[in-house]
């Protein structure tokens, strides 16, 4: 069974899963951060969110100030999952060339014990 998981770990395109792997800790700190925040950087304080928010025009900027703020967190969000993803469709694919060589091994192998078999029996019968 080892063996099985050595050829597994050996199909897997590590130079590119190595090469990645900072950018996807990156993407990834960055979105837990943002996520931690309580209410971002553009945020007032609720004592003064009330005299801030009075005037409209005031109350319009700051929506669309975090408006802005979202959207970016929101597109970091996406970039990190579409990094993902890449490495994902990377993984899927070794593992379907794993799959696809297990499959010749094993007829490989069938095959080898099927002329055994036959050798065995024509020896068997040839006394």
């Amino acid at each position: 069974m080892a063996i099985g998981w050595l050829t597994i770990f050996k199909a897997i395109p590590w130079p590119d899963v190595v090469a990645a792997a900072p950018t996807v800790v990156k993407g990834a700190r960055k979105l837990v951060d943002a996520m931690r925040k309580p209410g971002g950087e553009g945020e007032i304080a609720d004592s003064e969110a009330g005299e801030a928010f009075v005037d409209p025009v005031t109350r319009l900027q700051h929506m669309e100030a975090r408006i802005g703020e979202l959207e970016g967190r929101q597109q970091a969000a996406l970039a990190l999952v579409e990094s993902l993803a890449e490495q994902q469709e990377k993984l899927v694919s070794a593992v379907e060339v794993l799959r696809l060589r297990s499959k010749f091994l094993l007829l490989c192998v069938v095959l080898a014990l099927g002329a055994a078999l036959v050798l065995a029996l024509v020896l068997v019968l040839a006394r």
